[in-house]
């Protein structure tokens, strides 16, 4: 059986070819709050990653967080700038 992690000051570091099973929470509602316009999708971010033991099997996964924001308050520089992101569960949380 080969080892496809280590552990180092508590924090699991993977290996190159586990596989990756991804995530991803997005926002229930992606109306701008401010203008009541339709948020578009502005970027993502891996919130987190957990190992996950399947017998004879690990695979990696990967919560990967989406950002909207509203195209029309960012026009307007008088407008604060409208985003909103969904949120990955904690370390754990599944």
């Amino acid at each position: 059986m080969s080892v496809n992690y280590i552990r180092k000051n508590g924090m699991i570091l993977f290996y190159e070819g586990i596989e990756i099973e991804e995530i991803h929470p997005h926002p229930t509602n992606t109306q701008c709050d401010c203008c009541l316009g339709q948020m578009t999708e502005a970027g993502t971010t891996i919130a987190h990653e957990e190992a996950k033991f399947i017998p004879a099997k690990m695979m990696r996964i990967q919560h990967i967080e989406h950002a909207y924001e509203c195209k029309h308050c960012k026009k307007d520089a008088t407008q604060k700038a409208q985003m909103k992101r969904g949120k990955a569960p904690q370390a754990g949380q599944r």
